[in-house]
């Protein structure tokens, strides 16, 4: 589940994070915080107030995080640690992360009281995790169990897609629209951009083709143009990204072959927009390099 806290807590410049918490058993074999990612520290070892977080957030080993009702001491630096939607993630144990959830507010425990209702931490199972041994039908166990106990079961299988498709499919789906709106709008400024560089030397264009110029070499010096104000646009853009994706709330992932891919991308259609103004060029008179 999410968090927002400060950044530094209490530090001057004091930022919110929105974070994803994972509460898990220390006590199982299975690696939930992937050994490569922590930079600083340990994983957790006790079942109460020991916390995991990304250096994203700003804190140190020994540092204290209060969340809840209680204070957490910091014992394991993490880098590029992310949930599916690129959020930073925080472990603790399984069960400091149930009372962090189920822990009812002051308010909450004040208002039952009051209508004569007792309990006020109630310990719920968040989900129960069931291994299968070999040879067994996976999804005739798993529907047995959803209509013996009426509740609601996934195989790894369905998860798997639950995560896919409903989750990152979307929003990739939804990155890919503004991609596919930015690149459309980039055309557009290239082409105006050469078509108009292209007016303001109409004249020396016209006196090229006065003296013999061939269309193709004045297109191809057209095209060369806009190329290199492509390749200068790349390289200045892929810099910036690289200077201020650290920055960014959200993890950034920028990889090498996306890099390649927009170069391939923008080569391309940079040479498409530079149609505008080799059909200019095709169209110019000759005549006005005379009428001045």
């Amino acid at each position: 589940f999410y968090f927002n806290f400060g950044l530094g807590d209490g530090v001057s410049g004091y930022k919110d994070f929105k974070v994803m918490l994972v509460g898990y058993d220390i006590t199982q074999s299975i690696e939930v915080i992937n050994p490569s990612k922590i930079i600083k520290g340990r994983k957790i070892q006790k079942q109460h107030f020991e916390i995991v977080v990304s250096k994203q957030l700003g804190y140190d080993i020994g540092d204290t995080i209060t969340l809840g009702r209680d204070q957490y001491e910091v014992v394991g630096i993490t880098q590029d640690s992310v949930s599916n939607s690129g959020d930073y993630l925080i472990f603790t144990s399984l069960q400091d992360a149930q009372m962090l959830q189920f822990t009812y507010t002051n308010e909450r425990i004040r208002s039952d009281e009051r209508r004569g209702i007792s309990g006020t931490n109630p310990l719920l199972v968040n989900a129960i995790v069931a291994s299968v041994k070999f040879g067994y039908d996976i999804d005739a166990i798993s529907q047995e169990i959803a209509k013996s106990t009426y509740t609601k079961t996934f195989t790894t299988a369905q998860q798997e897609n639950l995560l896919l498709q409903k989750v990152i499919k979307q929003s990739s789906k939804q990155i890919g629209m503004f991609t596919v709106i930015l690149i459309v709008v980039s055309i557009v400024i290239i082409g105006l951009i050469i078509y108009t560089m292209t007016i303001e030397k109409i004249k020396e264009i016209s006196i090229m083709k006065l003296i013999g110029i061939p269309n193709t070499t004045i297109s191809g010096m057209i095209l060369q143009e806009t190329l290199v104000l492509s390749l200068l646009a790349y390289l200045s853009g892929n810099i910036f990204a690289h200077s201020i994706a650290e920055k960014f709330p959200k993890r950034v992932l920028l990889e090498f072959f996306d890099s390649i891919m927009l170069f391939v991308i923008i080569v391309l259609f940079s040479a498409l927009a530079s149609l505008f103004g080799i059909y200019k060029v095709i169209k110019t008179d000759p005549a006005q390099a005379i009428g001045g």
